[in-house]
């Protein structure tokens, strides 16, 4: 399509992989249809950790489009709508402090609930509940 506003690389090697995670404005975090409770999409964690706006698609009820918009961390696109992913897309082109707070939530809930400690301290809010009284 001659497209001058995108690039397509090859597979890049592991050691590129902070520079291929940084290199984008948002990331594309998708699961498929039917997948739901089966599997999760674990880019989502590397996407947060570098505070990049997350554009998630999945079907309207699955735990990604619950973290990333409980969490104003992204956009939410169902699967299939294509329409909508473009009309996101020229939403963050044009709404670039809106989409700069979103990165910058994204990067919190990481700290928050996806690093070694945040991770150890959920699991030791559930000791605690299940500690009897």
């Amino acid at each position: 399509r001659a497209l001058t506003n995108t690039l397509l690389l090859p597979h890049q090697p592991f050691e590129t992989l902070n520079l291929s995670l940084n290199a984008c404005d948002a990331s594309l975090v998708t699961i498929a249809k039917g997948i739901e409770g089966i599997s999760f999409p674990s880019k989502l964690y590397s996407s947060l950790a570098v505070g990049k706006p997350i554009i998630a698609i999945s079907e309207a009820r699955s735990t990604l489009r619950t973290i990333v918009e409980s969490n104003q961390c992204g956009y939410w696109i169902e699967l299939g709508d294509a329409q909508g992913l473009a009309t996101c897309i020229r939403e963050i082109m044009s709404h670039q402090d809106e989409h700069q707070r979103r990165g910058l939530a994204a990067r919190q809930l990481f700290e928050q609930d996806y690093t070694l400690q945040g991770c150890a301290a959920k699991y030791a809010d559930v000791l605690r509940k299940a500690q009897p009284q």
